[in-house]
């Protein structure tokens, strides 16, 4: 909080327009960043955050050429120590909780399996034979 108070008091001081022509990217980038937040909580909501976190080492992967291919970046050897800390850190601890026994949920069937033989919704349960017509 403290951090959106400071850079919103700064920066009128260095605000530019948005181009005209730049609007139609600006909205494709607000659209695919929603859509990607709202797949990542229902992911999260579906599978264990150990299952969905590899996720976001793929991002850092993709970024990063996408920097390299698009935009011309030059990837410097603190941005690859950088990475790489990131990608030890999550590493090691998936491999502790699954050393750990934390992880018990892998001997169960799988996502699919429990989704596809979820419960019913109660709508569904309410409402009775769908296929009847009452009289």
């Amino acid at each position: 909080m403290v951090g959106a108070v400071a850079i919103s008091l700064g920066g009128p001081f260095y605000w530019t327009p948005v181009a005209s022509s730049d609007l139609p990217f600006l909205g494709g980038l607000c659209i695919c960043g929603a859509l990607s937040h709202y797949c990542l909580i229902r992911a999260s909501g579906i599978l264990e955050a150990s299952e969905v976190q590899p996720l976001t080492y793929f991002q850092l992967i993709a970024g990063t050429g996408i920097a390299v291919c698009i935009f011309g970046e030059q990837i410097s050897w603190n941005m690859i120590v950088g990475a790489a800390i990131v990608v030890a850190a999550g590493v090691f601890i998936m491999v502790r909780t699954h050393r750990s026994g934390k992880l018990e949920h892998l001997k169960e069937p799988t996502t699919r399996y429990r989704l596809r033989n979820r419960p019913r919704s109660s709508k569904t349960l309410i409402s009775g034979n769908k296929g009847s017509k009452s009289t």
